[in-house]
């Protein structure tokens, strides 16, 4: 009688990172390749810059209200639920907004 193996698919461990400073673009391809899991970046921007980024979200014309049961807003397309055919169309449609 052959031995059966478990089908369990692996998980990962949560791997997290904190830090203060600039962005490093390898970490945030090593979160796009699953390495980390999330990557948290405080006074990433000056104080000026970040004002200027909540102003124009703030302002955009493309923002809207999630609709998937998570409170929130965003500009942009949310792939969230979607598949890959939808998630394209809607972005493409929210290219004017960002």
């Amino acid at each position: 009688m052959p031995s059966q193996i478990s089908q369990v698919p692996a998980i990962s461990p949560v791997s997290i990172k904190e830090r203060t400073g600039s962005i490093n673009t390898a970490e945030i391809i090593s979160v796009l390749k699953g390495e980390l899991t999330a990557l948290h970046i405080k006074q990433a921007f000056s104080t000026e810059v970040a004002e200027e980024i909540t102003t124009n979200f703030i302002g955009s014309s493309g923002l809207r209200e999630r609709k998937d049961g998570v409170p929130g807003q965003y500009v942009g397309a949310s792939h969230y639920r979607k598949d890959a055919a939808t998630y394209f169309a809607d972005a493409e449609n929210a290219r004017p907004y960002v």
